[in-house]
């Protein structure tokens, strides 16, 4: 099978910016980020025990949240090794997967398809009341973006694994 030396790393990437309109707001903190990906060389990192690589992988997703701004900031990201497809994988129901790396897929309840190389966009915003750590009322802007994209097939030898962050 062609997932005995490759694997289809598809990544989910929700990204929060904040802005302060109005007062004040308390700052919060994220910061696990469990991988990193590479896609100028294909060399995904994997910086705990998220996935054991084996003949069977035939798929990686890459899950995270970043934010950046006033408000928050940092960045939370995991891996989640796929051995079976059909099947139920956080926010993912994964179809079909091509031996060329076309990934069929439902996420939250939107049936997508995704060539190598071709990501999805989603875009929102909202205003938000909040109180800061001094009890006062402050006004902030959120925008989001949510982000999937299918980085297509790549060599599991390009895969590391390794306990040291930075």
């Amino acid at each position: 099978m062609w997932f005995d030396n490759q694997y289809v790393f598809l990544e989910q990437h929700h990204f929060t910016q904040s802005e302060v309109l109005e007062g004040n707001s308390s700052h919060l903190f994220i910061d696990f980020p469990m991988y990193s990906f590479d896609s100028s060389t294909g060399i995904l990192t994997d910086y705990g025990e998220n996935v054991e690589m084996n003949k069977s992988i035939q798929m990686i997703i890459g899950i995270g949240s970043s934010a950046s701004g006033d408000a928050i900031s940092g960045e939370a990201t995991t891996l989640l090794g796929i051995q079976e497809i059909p099947g139920n994988h956080y926010d993912f129901i994964i179809t079909n997967l091509e031996a060329n790396g076309t990934v069929y897929f439902s996420y939250r309840d939107s049936l997508m398809v995704l060539l190598p190389n071709e990501e999805w966009l989603s875009t929102s915003s909202e205003i938000k009341e909040e109180i800061d750590d001094n009890g006062e009322i402050g006004i902030v802007k959120y925008t989001y973006t949510n982000r999937i994209t299918n980085w297509g097939k790549l060599a599991k030898e390009s895969f590391i694994k390794t306990d040291k962050i930075w």
